[in-house]
């Protein structure tokens, strides 16, 4: 009887372990596969936009807070592969955290759910408010020129072809004193940004301003640099996803 029982308890030692052990397979399985399908999804808006751009938005819109993290932490390290970042996973992680809190606080939705003109609030702070959000603080004694931009940006269009790459770039204030501008000078006379990639379609004239050279071979562009690294990693990066436009009347 003693015997009987023992191997009852044994069997039903083995179900339970087996069911455990399965349950934790699945589980795993299943969060191997989200986490495969958010780092396809990184990749894919990396790429050059395609016909399946509206399934990439959609799928991004999507997305939950966690999922969120792991897709932009993806996009960090994809970049990072293209050109070494300027900023660490840390700082990037931070930032990140702080334009989410941002977005959620201002807007009740996280950042792949708000609109493109909530988007703007949350990226590009109040000029010369000492209250601006500053998600990377500027390096120690900036010593970069000042140039006096108007307050215009620069609307994306994809009417015509896009540009060349920027020929040169050079670190000036985007605020005052505080060298934080990353100045792009194209060849050719344009006034429209152009994105090339689903991410830079996700950044584009959120964080732009700029002015036009008076001549009709260049323009010049001035990107807000703590924004274009948080998005891109490094200016060289920026060719890889955004590029100007000709210019149209709308």
């Amino acid at each position: 009887m003693k015997r009987k029982h023992f191997l009852l308890l044994l069997l039903l030692f083995s179900a339970s372990t087996v069911s455990i052990f399965s349950c934790k397979k699945q589980s795993d399985i299943e969060n191997s596969f989200e986490t495969n399908r958010i780092e396809k999804l990184a990749l894919e808006y990396t790429k050059p936009i395609a016909e399946n751009y509206p399934s990439l938005k959609s799928a991004y819109s999507g997305l939950n807070e966690s999922e969120l993290r792991i897709f932009w932490l993806n996009i960090y390290r994809i970049n990072n592969q293209k050109a070494k970042s300027e900023i660490s996973e840390e700082q990037f992680l931070k930032q990140y955290e702080n334009y989410n809190k941002k977005s959620t606080t201002q807007f009740g939705k996280t950042i792949n759910k708000i609109t493109d003109a909530e988007m703007l609030k949350v990226v590009l702070p109040e000029r010369n408010s000492e209250s601006s959000f500053r998600p990377i603080d500027p390096p120690p004694n900036p010593d970069c020129p000042f140039l006096p931009y108007p307050e215009y940006y620069y609307w994306g269009s994809d009417i015509f072809p896009p540009s060349a790459p920027f020929i040169s770039w050079r670190l000036v204030d985007f605020y005052f004193d505080d060298c934080d501008g990353y100045e792009l000078t194209y060849s050719g006379f344009y006034s429209r940004l152009r994105a090339i990639t689903p991410l830079g379609a996700q950044a584009i004239a959120l964080f732009l301003q700029g002015d036009h050279i008076f001549s009709p071979t260049r323009t010049r562009v001035l990107h807000k640099k703590s924004s274009a690294d948080y998005w891109f990693g490094n200016v060289n990066n920026i060719n890889n996803h955004i590029r100007m436009t000709l210019p149209y009347e709308e």
